[in-house]
């Protein structure tokens, strides 16, 4: 079994993975492993905006994204679909 350096990984307690590292279960982490794995906690919905950014490349990008089917396509500008603009309209005089 190789050592491993990411406290976010553990060898697999299933005997046919051979002892492969697989992923924690995120339940079972506290703030110390968080900040072990340089790992940054966001709200969802930052979460899914910086995993659209990453999968487009630029903000750009994935405001203009296709990929329709995907099951965050709604989501990808951070923002939940339909809500309104909490902004105040501006003053007229």
């Amino acid at each position: 079994m190789q050592p491993h350096a990411d406290p976010l990984l553990t060898p697999s307690p299933i005997r046919r993975d051979d002892g492969r590292l697989i992923g924690r279960d995120p339940r079972s982490l506290n703030a110390a492993d968080y900040a072990a794995a340089a790992l940054v906690q966001r709200t969802p919905m930052k979460a899914i905006r910086a995993y659209c950014l990453e999968c487009a490349g630029s903000p750009a990008e994935a405001r203009k994204c296709v990929t329709t089917r995907c099951p965050l396509w709604p989501l990808r500008m951070g923002r939940w679909p339909g809500r309104l603009n909490r902004r105040r309209p501006a003053a007229t005089l």
